[in-house]
């Protein structure tokens, strides 16, 4: 999920998700065995195999933000 997404998914407010990723993705590995949790320009964070793995990308100018979730996938 996005930050908007997971944020529904547990209750919580967008804010919470995107300051502290790491104790959304606990929350959320409650409900699924591998996390993908993404933010945007802030990267992205995987919880898998009981490891926590973030990605930071390269700084860039949008043109479009479409299809940005499914590409990652």
């Amino acid at each position: 999920p996005n930050e908007d997404e997971a944020a529904r998914l547990l209750g919580w407010q967008s804010d919470e998700v995107r300051n502290d990723p790491q104790r959304a993705l606990r929350a959320m590995k409650d409900k699924a065995c591998i996390v993908l949790l993404t933010l945007g320009a802030d990267g992205a964070w995987l919880a898998v195999d009981g490891q926590i793995w973030q990605a930071t990308p390269p700084k860039i100018e949008a043109k479009s933000t479409i299809g940005s979730g499914d590409s990652l996938l």
